[in-house]
């Protein structure tokens, strides 16, 4: 989609004066400074003092003050009622832990993370939600114009632009991404580099509905990027005033190096997939399998459970895409058939997903050894199933068979099923472009490639 730099560019200072910016990894936002209240079921106390965003250690909110009325500190953290903390009459969280200075009168404490927390009315109508993204690895996008402090124009392909029937999503790289992201490196943690908003094509949005998209969203960028970030900080707006602050700590992962198969100029082939990938969502069934097959293809590739664990998840990832793409997505599949595919074995079932895309079964020459280990092993799926068996089952056979397989070995059969579940997600999302093959000869620094069932692939 052709979009003139002047259309896409005016509404740029809402993009960044309204987001996030920072400046290094990890430093603190400021969510509230002023009188708040703590709230148990029996006591209220007025705190004069700050609310703050904290990346390290527990990516969540913070608060910090001192008491307005003298109280007892040692019966406080005693109390195991509930407690909130409450701003402007309105509750912002449940706090998970209180610590008392009682030498300097002051109270901090932390706020749950498994609770939405917001500042202002939320059931109030908006015209657009913006938010910030953290960790997000770069990509080229549209024509930007970024206009500096003293007014001098430039131009940047840094905006990404999502649209469906009903919803707009605009993206846009912070213009020092190059500083953030050296940043990041060096310290780990967590940094904004994208700032964005939505909106809705006609009417207001509600918070609801704007969360809904929101999620939806960041299941889509945790198969971009590889590993799981999201938009946080979200804002609701209606005529340049802010309605609303959401401060809820969404799943986003410290950096850590990860490869994925995108490429940086992925966003400009993308609008087809996202469409494709909003399709599914607003189905119950297949957003429930999607979320479940992106959640382990993310785990295997982050290597959270080390190799022989993420070797076990990816082949979750697998058979959650055997169910999906095979069981229920194939109108050709009637339920006398389904029942049987059901029942046929892990081998039996991948070998059938890769003729879906039709992709040959051998072992890629690039994972060297995995293809030594022939003729005892000849093709792809047998790899992937006997070494995930001999894991998992454990009896004595299986487990000499694993003593005699390596960690090099193992590492490229983790490889393989990383690269089957990416083709297999792209392929139901009829994505259409290139991508960076992980079984390539020239891993991990290869060019993009054209997919296997391309028409430009050679």
């Amino acid at each position: 989609m052709n979009h003139p730099v002047e259309d896409l560019s005016k509404d740029l200072p809402s993009l960044l004066n309204n987001g996030v910016m920072m400046s290094h990894a990890n430093q603190e936002i400021l969510i509230f400074k002023g009188i708040y209240i703590l709230k148990t079921a029996n006591i209220e106390i007025e705190i004069d003092g700050e609310i703050w965003f904290m990346w390290l250690p527990d990516f969540k909110a913070r608060f910090y003050g001192n008491p307005l009325v003298n109280i007892d500190f040692y019966n406080l953290t005693l109390l195991i009622d509930r407690k909130e903390i409450v701003i402007n009459g309105e509750v912002f969280g449940d706090v998970s832990g209180v610590d008392v200075k009682t030498g300097l009168g002051v109270i901090e404490g932390r706020i749950s993370i498994s609770n939405t927390s917001y500042l202002g009315d939320i059931s109030q109508m908006v015209d657009r939600i913006t938010f910030s993204i953290p960790n997000l690895k770069e990509f080229i996008g549209l024509p930007v114009k970024y206009k500096s402090e003293n007014n001098t124009v430039s131009i940047s392909q840094s905006r990404i632009f999502l649209e469906d029937g009903e919803y707009q999503i605009i993206i846009d790289r912070c213009s020092n991404y190059s500083d953030l992201h050296t940043s990041l490196k060096a310290n780990g943690g967590y940094i904004i580099q994208y700032n964005g908003e939505l909106r809705k094509k006609n009417g207001l949005l509600n918070y609801d509905d704007g969360r809904e998209v929101l999620h939806c969203l960041n299941r889509f960028l945790h198969l971009l990027n590889g590993i799981n970030t999201s938009a946080i900080f979200l804002k609701g707006w209606k005529s340049s005033i802010l309605k609303w602050g959401d401060y809820t700590p969404y799943v986003v992962r410290p950096y850590k190096y990860v490869y994925s198969w995108s490429t940086i100029d992925t966003f400009e082939h993308i609008g087809h997939t996202w469409n494709k990938f909003r399709k599914y969502w607003l189905s119950i069934d297949d957003r429930s399998i999607l979320i479940s097959i992106i959640h382990w293809y993310v785990e295997a590739n982050i290597n959270s459970a080390f190799i022989e664990g993420s070797i076990v998840m990816a082949q979750a990832a697998l058979e959650g895409l055997f169910n999906w793409i095979i069981i229920e997505n194939d109108p050709a599949v009637n339920a006398v058939l389904a029942k049987k595919l059901e029942n046929k074995n892990a081998e039996a079932k991948l070998f059938l997903l890769l003729k879906k895309i039709e992709l040959k079964n051998g072992i890629p020459e690039s994972l060297s050894h995995l293809v030594g280990i022939k003729p005892r092993i000849k093709n792809g799926p047998t790899a992937i199933i006997e070494i995930r068996n001999a894991l998992v089952h454990g009896n004595r056979g299986k487990r000499r068979n694993l003593n005699l397989i390596n960690s090099d070995v193992r590492i490229e059969v983790l490889r393989l099923s990383l690269w089957y579940i990416e083709l297999l997600l792209l392929h139901a999302l009829e994505y259409d472009s290139k991508y960076f093959n992980r079984c390539s000869q020239s891993f991990p620094n290869g060019m993009p490639e054209p997919l296997p069932w391309s028409n430009t692939h050679t």
